[in-house]
Order: structure tokens, then sequence, then C-alpha cells
């Protein structure tokens, strides 16, 4: 999976509403290897990536109030990955955010992720995985997915 490689992009201004704000997504696409580790690392690299997001875009910037990384991946009829990030902002401050986005993701994919933001994912996934198998629409979920299959 590739990551921001170029700073291509579209910038669209749509006048709405009686209050200047401003709404942002970032939308990356490309390949992707489908397969259930590649979904496991998606899926952690989507945790991180808004847990990071939400400390450099709203706790130490205060320019937003919530954000987050969303990936989205087919199968068929080619496997591809779309990854998003999202936020609402003053008009004053989009673009500077948008450029700590980028630097966030720019980070990640340079260093990787730290041991301690891997573990927090890994905690978290346990205790989902323990309050799903307790809950029917897990089960009806799994039951619906192998069904189709």
């Amino acid at each position: 999976m590739n990551l921001y490689e170029n700073n291509k992009g579209v910038e669209k201004v749509v006048n709405k509403g009686k209050e200047a704000k401003a709404m942002v997504r970032l939308t990356m696409y490309g390949d992707y290897t489908y397969n259930e580790q590649e979904n496991l690392n998606t899926s952690a690299l989507e945790t991180i990536l808004t847990n990071k997001l939400l400390e450099r875009l709203r706790e130490e910037e205060s320019g937003v109030y919530g954000t987050g990384a969303r990936f989205s991946v087919s199968k068929f009829p080619k496997p591809r990955y779309t990854f998003m990030i999202g936020f609402g902002t003053s008009v004053d401050k989009y673009q500077p955010l948008i450029n700590s986005a980028i630097d966030v993701i720019k980070k990640i994919k340079a260093d990787g992720p730290s041991q301690v933001d891997l573990d927090k994912f890994k905690i978290e996934e346990k205790r989902q995985l323990e309050i799903n198998l307790r809950e029917n629409g897990f089960w009806a979920g799994q039951l619906f997915r192998f069904c189709s299959e």
C-alpha cells in the first residue's frame, strides 16, 4: 500500500449556509493486496492514524473537535483501497491542518508506528473481541460472512 506519494489534489469550494466553515476530506486510493494479514495491518493503521490525528489536530493545534482516518478495501473486481481523513474546522485553519495531517501520515510512513501505539491497538482489539463474543450481532455477522463466501 502506498500512501500519499505526491501532492496532487482537488480543492472544491461550496458556499452554503451563513457561517464560514471548512469541511476537509483527504482521500487517497490505490491497489491493495487483499488477505487477512493485510486487512489486520490496515485496521491497525486506521486506529493508530486516528489517534495520532486526534493528538495533533485537536490537542496540539486546537484546530478540530474530531477527526479520523478511515480505510475501506474492496476485493472485487480488483483489490483496491481507499483511505480518507476527514475533519471540520474554521476557514482560516484548514490549510495548516491539512499540512499537519499529511505530516502525520509521512511520519508513520517513514518511521512506522511506535510500539506503544501497537500495544494500544492490541489491547483495544482484544477488549472489542471479548465484547463481540458475548453479543448476538457479532455471531450473526460471522454467519452471514460464512454463508456469503
